[in-house]
């Protein structure tokens, strides 16, 4: 009932077969080693890269959770009457 991160192998697994709601994301590199190859393969400023990284971090969420806002909360499922 309350948010939580799970760390290990087979996560995203267990929890899409038990129909829990989440986001599976698996990060290799820094921050900021990100944000610089996004630069060089997109021809980006610092700035410009650093935004398209945490949008497409959103829209991820936002997916994952079928949310239409990625900061929107679901609701708790009702009790059943």
């Amino acid at each position: 009932k309350k948010d939580f991160v799970i760390l290990g192998r087979c996560a995203d697994v267990i929890l899409r077969n038990a129909g829990i709601p989440h986001v599976s994301i698996f990060i290799t590199a820094p921050f900021e080693e990100r944000v610089r190859r996004t630069m060089e393969i997109q021809q980006l400023s610092q700035r410009d890269a650093a935004r398209l990284i945490h949008r497409v971090t959103h829209a991820r969420v936002r997916d994952d959770l079928g949310l239409e806002n990625p900061t929107a909360r679901r609701p708790a499922p009702s009790a059943a009457p």
